[in-house]
C-alpha cells in the first residue's frame, strides 16, 4: 500500500497508459522468443537430419558389414547358445538391420534351442517371458527355422490343464522326431492321449541324445516300453527319471552317460552294483537320497564316474552311500543337507563320510557342500589332498577364519593349499552356542589380496562370502551386498557383530523345473533341463 496522495484524473490516464505500453513490450518480446524458438527447432531438425546422414554414411562403411557371413552367423549362433541370453535375443538381433537380419534368419542352428512354458491362467510372469516360448506357435517357428539341425526341445507343462494341448505337443514331436538331440516333457498329470504318446515316442529318433519324457513313459505297457520306445534312440546317453530305474532295458542302462533321478528307491546301490549295467555311467544327480535299504557287503565300484550331486534327505543316506561307492575319477562333487537335519549330523560323521572319498585321492576339481561341516582339522586336511580343486562352496557350514588363513599362505612343507583355487563361496550357519565363530570379509580380503600378490598360485576370480560378492576395483576390493542393508554389517572377525538374518539362506541346488540359469556357485540337479553334452 502506497503512502503517495492520490492520482489525479490525469496521472490516473497517463499511469494506465504507460501500463498499456509495457504490456505491449512483453507481448513483443513473447513474439520474439517464439521466433526464436521456431529458429531453433528449425536447427534441431536440421541436427536431427545430418545425424541420420552420418548414421546412414557409417552404417555404409561400418565395419560389420564387411565381415563375411560365416562370421556373423557364429556371432548369432553365441548369442542364442547362451544359457543367460532371453529366448528372444533372436528376435532382437533380427531387427537391427538387413545384415543382422539375413544373418538371424539365414542360421538354422541359432534356433535349435527350444523351451516352452506353459502360461498359468493366461499371463506369463516376467522372468518366464524372458527365459521361454509361451506359445506353439512360437514352438513350431522355431522349429521351422532351424531347418534340419538337431534340436534341443524343454515342454514343462506343470500349471497345463488342456489335454488337446499336450495331444499338440505330441503331434509336434512327432513331426520332428528324427531330428531331435534332447527331448523333455515334464508335467504332474499326463492328460495326452496314451496312443499317440505311443505313435511319437516311437518313431526312430536317431540323434536323440537325451530323454526326460518318464511321466509319459510310466503310463505304456512294459511291450512297448521295452520294444518300442528304447528300441529306436541309438544314441541315447542321457535319461532323467522321477523314481525308479525299472523300465529301463539293460541296453539302454549300458550306454548311458548321464543319470538324474528324482526320487531315488532305497534300493538304488542295488540297482549300480550289478556289474556291466552302468559301464559308461560319467555323470548321477539324484534330487532326493533316501536312507538306503540293505547295503552291499562291499563297496560299489564307479569307476568312470566324474560327477556326483546328491540331496540328502537324513542325515544316513549321504554316509551310507559314499561309504558304499568307490569313484576314483571323481571331479565334480556335491552334496547337500537339508536345513532341517543340518544340526543333526555332526562334525565326525561329515569326516568319516567325506573321507571315503578323499582317501581315494580323485582328481576332484569342485567341491561344492551345504549343510555339511568339518572341522578346523579335518577341513585342513580334506583340502591338502585336494591339489587340482579349482571351486570350493560350502553354504551353512559352521568353520572360521581359520580356513581363511590356511589359504592365505603357503605351508612350510608342500607349498599352498589348492594351488588352483579360483572360485570360493562361503556361507556361514547360524551362530550357536556351540561354535560361535564364523569366516569374516576381513579374513575374505586377506586371502584374496595374498593369492593376488603371490606369483605361484592362482589368482581368486569369484569370491563370494554369505549374501556379498567381493569384486576388485583397481588394486582394492570392494564388497557388493545383494540384501538391503549387508553393507551395514561389520566385517570385525567378531561373528556376534553379524546379525544371524543376514547368513546365507542361498540353496545349492537348482531345482526348479523352469529354466533357471544357476549361479556360479550352484549346480543343476533339475530334471528338467535343455540337454547340455558339455555339460
Amino acid at each position: 500500500m502506497s503512502y503517495l496522495p492520490l492520482p489525479t484524473a490525469v496521472e490516473t490516464q497517463t499511469t494506465r497508459a504507460l501500463i498499456t505500453a509495457r504490456h505491449e513490450e512483453i507481448r513483443a518480446v513473447e513474439l520474439e522468443i517464439q521466433e526464436f524458438e521456431r529458429e531453433i527447432q528449425s536447427r534441431a531438425e536440421k541436427i536431427a537430419l545430418i545425424r541420420d546422414d552420418i548414421a546412414q554414411k557409417e552404417s555404409f562403411i561400418a565395419p560389420v558389414r564387411r565381415l563375411p557371413f560365416d562370421v556373423l552367423a557364429e556371432i548369432v549362433v553365441a548369442s542364442a547358445s547362451d544359457h543367460a541370453t532371453s529366448v528372444h535375443a533372436l528376435r532382437t538381433l533380427s531387427s537391427l538391420c538387413r545384415t543382422w537380419r539375413d544373418a538371424t534368419l539365414r542360421t538354422p542352428r541359432a534356433w535349435t534351442k527350444i523351451t516352452f512354458i506353459h502360461p498359468f491362467l493366461g499371463s506369463v510372469e516376467p522372468d518366464v517371458a524372458r527365459s521361454a516360448l509361451s506359445t506353439l506357435r512360437d514352438v513350431r517357428l522355431w522349429l521351422l527355422r532351424s531347418g534340419t539341425c538337431p534340436a534341443d526341445a524343454i515342454f514343462e507343462l506343470f500349471r497345463m490343464r488342456d489335454a488337446a494341448k499336450e495331444n499338440e505337443i505330441f503331434d509336434i514331436v512327432y513331426a520332428n522326431a528324427s531330428r531331435l538331440r534332447s527331448l523333455t516333457i515334464s508335467t504332474e498329470v499326463p492328460r495326452a492321449d496314451v496312443a499317440l504318446v505311443k505313435k511319437a515316442l516311437a518313431q526312430p529318433m536317431p540323434l536323440l541324445e537325451h530323454l526326460g519324457v518318464d511321466s509319459y513313459v510310466g503310463r505304456l505297457d512294459a511291450a512297448s516300453r521295452g520294444t518300442i520306445l528304447w528300441t529306436h534312440l541309438p544314441r541315447l546317453s542321457s535319461v532323467a527319471l522321477h523314481f525308479d530305474l525299472d523300465h529301463l532295458p539293460d541296453a539302454v542302462r549300458g550306454q548311458l552317460r548321464d543319470l538324474r533321478i528324482v526320487q531315488a528307491d532305497p534300493s538304488i546301490l542295488n540297482e549300480l552294483r550289478t556289474e556291466g549295467r552302468y559301464s559308461l555311467l560319467q555323470s548321477l544327480r539324484i534330487t532326493s537320497l533316501p536312507t538306503l535299504g540293505a547295503l552291499p557287503s562291499r563297496p560299489v565300484e564307479l569307476a568312470g564316474l566324474r560327477v556326483l550331486y546328491l540331496d540328502l534327505d537324513t542325515i544316513r543316506a549321504g554316509p551310507s552311500f559314499m561309504r558304499s561307492i568307490t569313484v576314483p575319477k571323481l571331479e565334480r562333487l556335491a552334496l547337500r543337507l537339508s536345513h532341517t537335519h543340518i544340526i543333526d549330523m555332526t562334525k565326525k560323521e561329515a569326516a568319516s563320510m567325506l573321507d571315503s572319498v578323499f582317501k581315494l585321492s580323485p582328481p576332484l576339481r569342485e567341491l561344492r557342500l551345504q549343510g555339511i561341516s568339518l572341522s578346523d582339522v579335518e577341513l585342513h586336511k580334506a583340502l591338502c589332498h585336494l591339489p587340482l580343486l579349482e571351486g570350493l562352496v560350502m553354504l551353512d557350514v559352521k568353520t572360521s577364519d581359520k580356513l581363511s588363513d590356511a589359504l592365505s599362505e603357503p605351508r612350510r612343507r608342500g607349498g599352498w593349499i589348492c594351488p588352483r583355487l579360483t572360485h570360493l563361496c562361503i556361507g556361514n550357519a547360524v551362530a550357536t552356542y556351540g561354535h560361535k565363530y564364523s569366516v569374516s570379509r576381513v579374513g575374505m580380503e586377506k586371502l584374496v589380496q595374498a593369492r593376488s600378490l603371490a606369483g605361484d598360485v592362482a589368482t581368486l576370480r569369484h569370491v563370494r562370502l554369505d549374501t556379498s560378492e567381493l569384486y576388485g576395483v583397481g588394486t582394492a576390493w570392494a564388497w557388493d551386498s545383494e540384501e538391503r542393508g549387508e553393507d551395514d554389517y561389520s566385517s570385525d572377525s567378531d561373528s556376534s557383530s553379524t546379525p544371524s538374518e543376514g547368513r546365507n539362506r542361498d540353496n545349492l541346488f537348482e531345482t526348479t523345473p523352469s529354466p533357471t540359469v544357476p549361479l556360479w556357485w550352484q549346480v543343476d540337479v533339475s530334471p528338467y533341463f535343455n540337454f547340455d553334452p558339455d555339460n
